[in-house]
């Protein structure tokens, strides 16, 4: 009885350092995860402040209250900061609509096309400036963050939204989804620079409905399209 009782209590402290593991892990982690988002808050608020090129990384450690070498913790370099801001958002995005379920077609994407520019809102014109600066020089773009440019990931994502159109028949089969993908993602980034020109002065619900009165409906009408996208 004694040896079993010995068990027992060697069997419930393994339990506790077990639980207190895994509890001191989740700190960590959830500690980690806010450091990182400290970091990403103030790269965001510097950059539209500065610039790309004038924002240092020690001006973004000491902008969040972190040191040079818990930046390089949680990020390589500045180019791969970059990318964090501008895709992590978007990437979000797509998981999102891709799991909304007893949703439409026309449902899906109008919810994409609205989250998309909410997105782009909440970082604001002057950041949004400095991102398509340096955005549109493709070269720099891309040896700052090892990537293509973000439009081809918007691209595929539509494209993906439009295949799963034509398989519920909500588009014609023979619907060309890669040109109309790449037409509605440029036209999503023209209408957000024209947002941005105009300093954030035109409200979001009229470029979401405008560009989906005369854009994306009057393109995808001619495919066959079955369900409106704007609410009824």
């Amino acid at each position: 009885m004694k040896c079993y009782n010995r068990f027992a209590i060697m069997a419930k402290n393994v339990c506790r350092i077990r639980r207190t593991g895994v509890k001191q892990m989740t700190n960590r982690t959830q500690q980690a995860e806010e450091t990182k988002t400290r970091i990403l808050h103030a790269a965001q608020r510097l950059i539209a402040e500065k610039g790309i090129e004038k924002t240092t990384i020690k001006d973004i450690a000491q902008a969040a209250g972190v040191a040079v070498g818990t930046f390089y913790c949680h990020f390589k370099s500045k180019g791969e900061i970059v990318l964090g801001i501008d895709r992590n958002p978007y990437e979000q995005l797509t998981r999102y609509i891709q799991e909304m379920e007893n949703y439409t077609f026309g449902q899906k994407l109008y919810a994409y096309f609205t989250n998309w520019y909410k997105i782009g809102e909440t970082y604001g014109p002057r950041f949004l400036r400095e991102w398509y600066r340096l955005a549109l020089d493709i070269e720099k773009y891309t040896d700052m963050t090892g990537m293509a440019p973000k439009i081809v990931m918007e691209r595929d994502a539509l494209a993906l939204l439009l295949q799963q159109g034509v398989s519920e028949g909500e588009l014609n089969l023979d619907t060309p989804v890669e040109d109309i993908s790449c037409l509605l993602a440029c036209e999503l980034q023209g209408t957000s620079m024209y947002w941005c020109f105009m300093d954030g002065t035109v409200p979001r619900e009229k470029i979401v409905r405008d560009f989906i009165t005369y854009v994306a409906e009057p393109v995808l009408e001619k495919h066959g399209l079955k369900t409106p996208l704007l609410p009824r």
